[in-house]
């Protein structure tokens, strides 16, 4: 823990019967803590715009690895203020920033509408399938595993413009190392937010081609492995 040392003079006139003028100068001092928070301490106001050495604000440093990552994916651009919004959670700051909450819930339900599309596309054996689709499949564990915080949140973190995130995080006191501690709920609003930008400034059109080249492929390997992974697992326990 860091302590800041900032003092304020304040001043108090009176004046009396007889026109006399009395000054009286006070000086108050403030302690601010740094790190670590400590109870009954005042926070300074540049280490709750900070995270991990990287200061709130439209900076390259900031916006790189978004902007890294959408420009390999040939996603037109999107505002730096915008950007900005996408990595940032209303944990920050107490939420007296722009964060991507609204964003999210956009993006999510065109990720939600781009899976069914997907989940009823494929070939189905279903008697009771209505014009060769099958809708029985909708709300099943695997149509709903194709949006889950779990995959969402993995794709950004894959893509890597989960690197630079501006949330604050209050890591299980079981937690081994807190630096890596990424709730899933939590660092899925940087894909569902992204994909809600990305409508909301080039359109839905453009939003849902995103979703189909970029999101959904990565997703449904994530959702194989998820897949492969349990049933190994229930393989070796029945042995």
């Amino acid at each position: 823990m860091q302590n800041l040392i900032r003092s304020f003079n304040q001043s108090t006139t009176y004046i009396g019967r007889r026109n006399v003028l009395l000054s009286i100068q006070q000086q108050r001092t403030v302690v601010f803590a740094r790190g670590e928070r400590v109870r009954g301490l005042i926070r300074d106001p540049e280490d709750i715009l900070t995270v991990n050495g990287h200061r709130y604000g439209v900076t390259p440093e900031n916006l790189k690895p978004i902007k890294t990552y959408l420009e390999s994916a040939n996603v037109p651009p999107l505002d730096d203020s915008l950007l900005l919004q996408v990595i940032t959670h209303k944990s920050f700051a107490h939420g007296s920033q722009p964060y991507n909450a609204r964003l999210a819930v956009f993006g999510e339900e065109l990720i939600q509408l781009k899976a069914s599309k997907y989940a009823l596309s494929q070939e189905t054996k279903n008697q009771f399938a209505v014009g060769g689709k099958n809708f029985d499949c909708l709300g099943s564990y695997g149509h709903r595993m194709l949006f889950t915080d779990l995959v969402l949140s993995s794709f950004a973190q894959t893509k890597g413009f989960a690197d630079i995130f501006f949330c604050r995080v209050s890591a299980p006191i079981t937690f081994k190392n807190p630096a890596e501690f990424k709730p899933k709920k939590m660092y899925s609003t940087l894909t569902t937010s992204l994909v809600g930008a990305i409508a909301s400034q080039h359109g839905k059109k453009v939003a849902e081609e995103f979703i189909e080249r970029e999101v959904l492929p990565t997703v449904l390997t994530t959702v194989k492995s998820i897949a492969s992974s349990k049933s190994t697992k229930g393989s070796e326990e029945k042995k």
